[in-house]
């Protein structure tokens, strides 16, 4: 029986598209190549969402592989994605509804120590019992590890998890360390049948 349910952060709480993020500045396609794989495709994002080098060091990094009309985009990539993005159409009633219903709420996020940051700001933040951060233990999805955290960190039984996140190959290791999964597409709709269909007691 499932009690508690574990959401991610970007991509499922709030809005993580690159493409959109880029299209909000005045660039020409190869210039938003450039940024796409410098910043978000780079080694130094990964580093941040495992706690290895902090968000101010990353961007000073991604700023020298940069050319110099450039640089100043890392600054709004790296240290203000969030100014950019916006959160989740539906979300917020639906995490609010599950609250309500009686499941335990969490959050299971690959991020940066900044999470800390923004996270007051979204809206339905109130709702979570607890939240584990990537950066804060040094390991990210989808390693054994951090699925494990909730139960060492919150007592939880991996048993009665539901785990929500928009990447397959997290899903995968939800379901690989005992937790139910649900792969999420940007559709709160969608996302509301696929819970009944698992015995969850919410609407549609």
């Amino acid at each position: 029986m499932i009690k508690n349910i574990i959401f991610d952060m970007g991509g499922v709480l709030r809005v993580f598209d690159r493409a959109y993020f880029l299209s909000q500045f005045d660039l020409n396609d190869e210039d938003r190549k450039i940024l796409l794989n410098e910043v978000f495709l780079s080694v130094e994002w990964s580093m941040m969402d495992r706690g290895t080098l902090l968000d101010v060091e990353a961007c000073q990094r991604v700023k020298n592989n940069l050319p110099d009309h450039l640089k100043d985009y890392a600054d709004k990539l790296v240290l203000h994605w969030e100014d950019l993005s916006y959160p989740m159409p539906g979300m917020a009633d639906l995490v609010k509804e599950l609250k309500d219903n009686g499941y335990g709420i969490y959050l299971l996020s690959n991020a940066s120590k900044r999470l800390y940051d923004y996270w007051p700001k979204l809206p339905g933040h109130e709702y979570f019992d607890g939240m584990i951060v990537s950066s804060d233990y040094k390991v990210v999805k989808p390693q054994n590890e951090i699925y494990q955290l909730l139960n060492t960190k919150f007592n939880l039984n991996l048993n009665e998890c539901l785990f929500i996140d928009d990447m397959t190959i997290n899903v995968e290791g939800a379901i690989y360390n005992g937790l139910e999964a649900i792969v999420f597409h940007g559709d709160v709709k969608e996302l509301r049948k696929k819970l009944v269909d698992k015995g969850i007691n919410v609407s549609l």
